[in-house]
């Protein structure tokens, strides 16, 4: 609680003396529950949120690296496919090309 807000509501702290005594038998009862849940609540804080965190980091690194490593295979896939067909388009040209030269050689003849 900030201090305004006790210049604020000066009437909390008149009713806090009369909700004292009413809450604490069950504050006090609750106590030990309290104190053997605080263990539990300390492993999940330090041991297992920080755990869950690292799984999901790695997690995270692996999909990239599959990612990239994807699109690398398919860049270099592309790029095969485009050298098998200029290949081909050269063939087609040279084997037109030889053609139209065997065919001038004959209109010479």
């Amino acid at each position: 609680m900030t201090p305004n807000f006790c210049y604020k509501h000066p009437e909390f702290f008149a009713n806090t003396s009369r909700i004292v005594p009413i809450l604490y038998p069950t504050i006090s009862k609750n106590a030990p529950s309290i104190k053997e849940e605080m263990p539990k609540g300390n492993v999940l804080s330090k041991i297992v949120v920080p755990r869950i965190n690292l799984t999901s980091k790695y997690i995270v690194s692996e999909l990239d690296e599959k990612e990239r490593e994807e699109t690398f295979r398919l860049k270099r896939v592309k790029q095969k496919k485009m050298a098998d067909r200029r290949k081909e388009e050269l063939k087609i040209l040279e084997e037109r090309g030889l053609d139209k030269i065997e065919e001038d050689k004959e209109e010479e003849n």
